[in-house]
């Protein structure tokens, strides 16, 4: 009688455990799909709905793929009013995406979405918290020609001269792009126009490459160093500019006496002519020679 009753106990413990355990599983399962449900309120701009999951008690900080939060998404498409209902709610604004580690505050300046941005900047959104590559909100911005966050994030005192994890500051990441308002801005902003990657890199060589004479002239302008050398054969802006057959920063950088015949450290060195011909720009053998260039190389 007493094993028949013990037993009849244990199936009834075991019989409440499961019972818990599929409660628990059941209450996970819920959490994950309302927690799904406000990421994807979120990222439409559902503002409706992404109060009705926060009111139920949705977790504003759950995380999906790349552990995507509701406020990473919502800044991603630049959805103002998701954006302040979840800060309301005390989403995180420092989150960040595993893979690349892009932020609330980075993403709304790629995006160019300024009313985010201000959003975020108003709450404690640290203006210059850098993504995995070293990446600022302000290169983002500036990188996709978005002047009026440009200038907020400047206005919020973001750092003009910061250098990414490969050396490239904000005003190189605009001159590679051959965004132009972007450059001005940070120019008057006091950015150094010198500054250069490890391997050389300046504003100038990224922008002569790019073929944006107008950009190569405000760096010029700008003071910036129209001889300097980048890359393992330190070239210079205008031996890159020949080599990518971009004749009008070729006679930008000519105008403003860029060395005609620099050559580049290999043995042989070649110059921007050589470069020129190599490639079969012969508007820019034209424009060089004219200019008093000549070629480092042998005639075959």
């Amino acid at each position: 009688m007493r094993e028949g009753a013990l037993l009849k106990r244990g199936l009834s413990s075991l019989f409440l455990c499961g019972a818990v355990g599929l409660a628990l599983a059941a209450c996970t399962k819920q959490k994950d799909v309302d927690g799904r449900a406000l990421l994807d309120d979120a990222r439409s701009g559902d503002l409706a709905g992404v109060r009705a999951l926060l009111a139920k008690g949705t977790d504003v900080n759950w995380k999906g793929k790349f552990d995507a939060t509701p406020l990473l998404v919502a800044a991603q498409q630049g959805n103002s009013e998701v954006v302040k209902a979840l800060i309301a709610a005390h989403a995180s604004i420092a989150a960040a995406t595993y893979d690349i580690g892009a932020r609330p505050l980075t993403l709304a300046a790629f995006g160019g979405y300024g009313a985010v941005v201000q959003a975020l900047l108003a709450v404690g959104a640290d203006v210059n918290a850098p993504e995995k590559d070293g990446q600022t909100a302000l290169f983002r911005a500036a990188q996709a020609g978005h002047d009026d966050v440009v200038k907020i994030l400047l206005a919020a005192h973001a750092d003009v001269n910061v250098h990414a994890t490969h050396g490239e500051t904000a005003l190189m990441a605009a001159s590679a792009r051959g965004v132009e308002s972007p450059v001005n801005i940070l120019l008057d902003a006091g950015v150094d126009a010198h500054a250069r990657t490890p391997d050389g890199e300046t504003a100038l060589t990224l922008a002569a490459r790019a073929g944006n004479s107008n950009i190569c002239y405000k760096l010029i302008e700008a003071h910036a160093d129209i001889n300097a050398r980048a890359g393992n054969a330190h070239a210079t802006a205008l031996m890159l500019a020949a080599e990518a057959g971009k004749i009008d920063a070729v006679r930008t950088l000519i105008e403003h006496k860029a060395d005609v015949n620099a050559k580049t450290s290999e043995n042989p060195g070649r110059t921007a002519l050589d470069l020129a011909r190599a490639n079969g720009h012969d508007d820019i053998v034209d424009a060089l020679a004219a200019a008093g260039g000549h070629g480092g190389l042998p005639q075959q």
